[in-house]
């Protein structure tokens, strides 16, 4: 490697930002920062050498080529000197030179959605977006860093908009948003309970997406059966323990679809009571406007396609922004409302 093309590729660490990464263990980062430099230009730094101290310095030095490579443990900035660089270059700083060998990966930004509405117009088969003064973008507030934007619900109980996400990395851990209307937003515990759990879930429940309703009595949450998705657990609220329970209050344990069209997109999924009967709602697959209805028969115990509903459904006038890879639905007691988050910033 020429001089020009290592020195060029140094140097570029210092347009990179540090912001991201927490504090070094300096010692331990030190000597894998040594460790990278002799295994990525052996030719400079070479052959492996052993670290020695002289505060306030770590270093190497290879007697081939006359370098040194060092670190100032006070300020954590990483030097080479010798060989080409005379009397020292400052590389850039520790967490700089990680970044650029690939040590830390960039923290993902959690980026908090919003909301996008649209509100079934009644005579229709279509759910239209802003319909009926519906407000078209509603902010999400106080959500935790660790909130999970790709798996969420929502449901009205009667006198709340309430949404639901999981937390990261859990399968039992749910993050409720209650709807304030004095600042038009979803905020997070906003009179509401700000962590659920759910309890006693089987091996086979699938928390990769969920539903929720409230059906005038019971909270009630669903996660599919991972061996069948046309097989859906519920789970009902339990109040004592501020839990949702499988199977609990005689909730039926396993629901099943029936007559599903065979492009039914399961794993884009949502669950309304409307006051008079529990439904159902799936994609079309590989369509980001055409839903179908399912209704709840209770002489079968089954949610079957298009019982007692119109069963296609169209999403009209939705932004390009707004993301379906999820929706979500509710019923408020006098209108059919669906959701789908925004990311654009």
């Amino acid at each position: 490697m020429t001089f020009n093309k290592f020195f060029t590729h140094f140097m570029l660490l210092v347009l990179l930002s540090s912001s991201l990464i927490a504090r070094a263990d300096t010692t331990t980062d030190s000597e894998r920062i040594f460790d990278w430099a002799e295994s990525t230009y052996p030719e400079l730094f070479g052959p492996a050498a052993e670290t020695m101290t002289l505060a306030p310095w770590y270093f190497r030095y290879y007697e081939n080529t006359g370098i040194y490579i060092a670190i100032n443990y006070e300020d954590e900035d990483v030097y080479v000197l010798g060989g080409f660089w005379g009397d020292g270059l400052r590389v850039g700083s520790m967490e700089e030179v990680m970044i650029m060998a690939g040590m830390h990966e960039e923290e993902e930004e959690n980026i908090i959605p919003t909301l996008r509405q649209s509100v079934y117009k009644s005579g229709s088969s279509a759910y239209i977006y802003g319909y009926d003064n519906a407000i078209e973008h509603i902010v999400i507030s106080g959500a935790p860093e660790d909130t999970d934007t790709s798996r969420w619900a929502m449901l009205h109980d009667g006198s709340a908009y309430r949404l639901y996400f999981f937390k990261k990395d859990s399968n039992d851990t749910l993050y409720q948003f209650g709807y304030n209307p004095a600042t038009a937003s979803y905020e997070y515990g906003y009179n509401s309970i700000a962590t659920v759990k759910i309890t006693n879930a089987p091996a086979d429940a699938d928390a990769s997406s969920f539903a929720m309703l409230h059906d005038g009595q019971t909270y009630r949450l669903y996660l599919r059966s991972k061996a069948n998705p046309e097989h859906i657990h519920q789970f009902a609220y339990r109040s004592d323990k501020q839990t949702y329970e499988y199977g609990y209050n005689n909730a039926i344990p396993v629901l099943e679809l029936k007559k599903s069209p065979q492009d039914t997109d399961h794993s884009r999924w949502a669950m309304v009571h409307d006051g008079d009967a529990y439904r159902y709602y799936a994609f079309q697959v590989d369509s980001d406007d055409d839903i179908y209805q399912f209704a709840y028969n209770s002489s079968t115990q089954d949610y079957e396609y298009g019982y007692n509903s119109i069963a296609d459904l169209s999403i009209e006038d939705m932004p390009d922004s707004a993301d379906s890879e999820s929706f979500a639905m509710l019923h408020d007691g006098s209108k059919y409302r669906l959701y789908f988050l925004d990311f654009t910033k």
